[in-house]
């Protein structure tokens, strides 16, 4: 294997770990961005506009 394989093979495996962090990232915070938000409406908000932002703090 040539060194150009090589690095181009390493590029590519740390681009895989990269992407996979980030995607497990993303599924950890977004449970805790979701209960922040629904935390702050009231329950008829809650109920009313389930994925918007809360318009008033609860």
């Amino acid at each position: 294997m040539t060194a150009n394989k090589l690095i181009h093979k390493l590029k590519l495996g740390q681009l895989f770990v990269r992407l996979s962090l980030a995607l497990l990232t993303i599924l950890m915070l977004y449970p805790m961005i979701f209960m922040l938000i629904t935390s702050l409406k009231s329950n008829p908000e809650y109920y009313s506009n389930f994925w918007g932002l809360p318009h008033e703090l609860h």
